[in-house]
């Protein structure tokens, strides 16, 4: 299918959204500046090297486990209510993304999660 051509006065948001809805993904190029990118590679690095990074577990509550064979990830999770500088572009950006699928497809989506993640090597 023949991704949708960009129209006067769209800007790239739009554009990937006209190109989800007509293929059902899209591939957003550059949605978040290199600088904010940089910023969020140097926070986890830093969480790893100091220790700061949690194994990933399956299952919740009282059946939450460690399960290295299915996750051998190292994650932190962020808190919406104490973002770092790093993450507080992310998340905005993340937010506009949330209210423009809600307006373009009629969802009704409310929030969102997010973590880091550290995969080991081949994984």
């Amino acid at each position: 299918m023949t991704p949708p051509a960009p129209q006067p006065g769209m800007n790239d948001c739009d554009l990937w959204l006209a190109q989800l809805n007509a293929s059902s993904w899209v591939v957003m190029e550059n949605w978040l500046p290199d600088a904010d990118l940089s910023s969020l590679r140097q926070e986890i690095i830093a969480l790893q090297e100091s220790g700061q990074l949690t194994p990933a577990g399956v299952g919740r509550g009282q059946a939450r486990q460690r399960a290295a064979d299915v996750r051998a990830d190292l994650i932190s999770w962020h808190a919406p209510e104490r973002l770092t500088a790093a993450q507080t572009p992310l998340w905005l950006a993340l937010d506009e993304l949330r209210m423009r699928l809600n307006r373009r497809f009629f969802l009704g989506l409310k929030r969102f999660e997010g973590n880091y993640a550290i995969y080991p090597h081949g994984a």
